[in-house]
């Protein structure tokens, strides 16, 4: 036998050992799929939905300055000076500099326009800085925005109140929806007169999370009340943490 051949069935011999452990392979996994199959013969499903309300225990203030010079250098110069001593002051209420952090910077041209042939004159530059602050100690937030307005923040301030780690809320709000999932069932199945016991299969579905703000502060008549002696009263109210479900019960 020449070595051709000698090569020519020793690949024959790989091909068909190959073919017998991928091919049973497969048939092996299409096995197992099978099997894992869910009979959803004599079944019930229901959709359910878990609210959880809860007190925030943190506030984030968006505080934004804007300003408008013949030059940018001019503006910025001023912006730079009014985030310092902002963000120094807040360092001062006991604001730890990891929970502020810069949120956006713009430098952008202020045109006069001429209405009658259209043409722009250059009047100077607007600068803008927004810096995102988280404030632990909700009774505090009235008297850091009076801080920070009157340091010169002057746009884009808002309040959103949240919870620092919302994890033991959602795990709450699935409480409830699976509780509600198999009140639901029971109806369900009492209705047509078959009973149920352990659901067959859960799945989770969106989660959604509502969160009380106050947006525009400075357009709805706090920065008038801010020159106050006291500083603005605010609110936290609560928020709703919201879990799905999907319950499959068989009787």
């Amino acid at each position: 036998m020449n070595s051709k051949n000698k090569i020519l069935i020793a690949l024959c011999v790989l091909f068909i050992f190959s073919l017998g452990v991928f091919g049973t392979r497969y048939f092996e996994r299409g096995s197992v799929s099978k099997a894992e199959e869910v009979n959803m013969e004599n079944t019930i499903t229901v959709n359910a939905e878990g609210i959880y309300r809860i007190a925030p225990d943190i506030a984030n203030l968006s505080l934004g300055v804007s300003i408008e010079k013949t030059t940018a250098k001019a503006a910025q110069d001023e912006v730079t000076r009014i985030m310092n001593a902002t963000i120094d002051e807040l360092g001062k209420q006991g604001i730890d500099k990891k929970d502020m952090q810069t949120a956006s910077i713009s430098i952008y041209p202020v045109y006069d326009y001429n209405p009658n042939n259209g043409s722009r004159t250059l009047k100077g530059y607007n600068v803008s800085n927004t810096l995102n602050v988280k404030v632990k100690d909700l009774t505090k937030v009235g008297n850091l925005l009076d801080i920070a307005i009157g340091k010169g923040i002057n746009s884009d301030v808002s309040i959103n109140f949240a919870l620092d780690d919302p994890t033991s809320a959602y795990e709450n709000a699935l409480k409830l929806a699976t509780k509600r999932g198999e009140a639901k069932a029971k109806v369900l199945a009492d209705s047509i007169g078959v009973k149920v016991n352990k659901p067959l299969m859960v799945s989770e579905g969106t989660t959604s999370y509502y969160a009380p703000s106050i947006r525009n502060y400075l357009t709805n008549g706090a920065m008038a009340e801010s020159d106050q002696s006291s500083s603005v009263p605010i609110e936290a109210g609560q928020l709703e943490m919201r879990a799905q479900v999907t319950m499959v019960y068989k009787y």
